[in-house]
This record gives C-alpha cells, structure tokens and sequence, in this order.
C-alpha cells in the first residue's frame, strides 16, 4: 500500500486499518512499522516528515470511526491525555484525519512493553518490579 491508501483487513473478530511500512499518511506521516494492538485500534511508529521526529500512531478502528460514541471516546482520551504532564505518561500530540481513519499521534518510546516483558515468563527483581511500580 505504498500509495498511502488505507485497507481494512480482519483481525480477530475486528476490521482494523493495515498500514505497510512505508504508506505515507495524512500527508505528513511515513509508517515505519506496526507496535500492537488495542481496543480501539492499531498502534505503528511513524516518522512525522513535517516534525522530523518519530512518533506513535494510533489508529481508531474504522468501524469505531463510524460510532459517535467510540468517536467521542478517542477523543476523550486525547483531551485528558493532554491535561497531564508527567515524564511517566506519554505526551499526546494531535488529533489527525486522514480519509474517514482518525488517529491520535504521540511520542514515539522506543523499548520492550511492559507487558511483554511479563509475557517472558522470567521473574522480574524486586527491585525493578518496585521500580517500576514507583
């Protein structure tokens, strides 16, 4: 899809937006690849070619686009997300539009989750589980 069109695809029992490495977006983003998935969307690292930085893109799913409700919902997290300003919760950029598929970019923070670091299977030292719990 390098000619920045958007596809639905299924994913599990959800229609979800499949960006290849390389689409280039609301004429502003380069998706670099796909970081997961959640329940209201995809996430991808993007390079933002008008900022210059990398950036996380989350992309509401189409059929949630289409509910006021789940709109309303994604845009609600935005706002709150903005209100807050703390080096431990993600900074949220923008709200963007591209074709009928909104998105929320924020910063990129590149690393493990945390949750695939409990999918390993290896006990966490105490001292990093309180570390991070902190």
């Amino acid at each position: 899809m390098s000619d920045g069109s958007l596809a639905a695809t299924q994913t599990g029992q959800f229609a979800v937006a499949d960006l290849s490495p390389g689409t280039r977006i609301a004429d502003r983003f380069r998706i670099v690849r796909l970081l997961g998935m959640g329940a209201m969307g995809l996430v991808y690292e993007a390079m933002d070619e008008q900022l210059g930085v990398r950036v996380a893109l989350k992309v509401l799913r189409p059929e949630l686009a289409r509910r006021p409700e789940a709109f309303a919902r994604f845009r609600q997290e935005l706002l709150l997300a903005r209100q807050v300003s703390s080096p431990h919760v993600v900074r949220i950029h923008d709200l963007v539009q591209h074709g009928e598929t909104w998105m929320i970019s924020m910063d990129f923070i590149a690393g493990r989750s945390l949750e695939a670091r409990i999918d390993e299977g290896t006990p966490v030292p105490l001292d990093e589980a309180l570390r991070v719990a902190r």
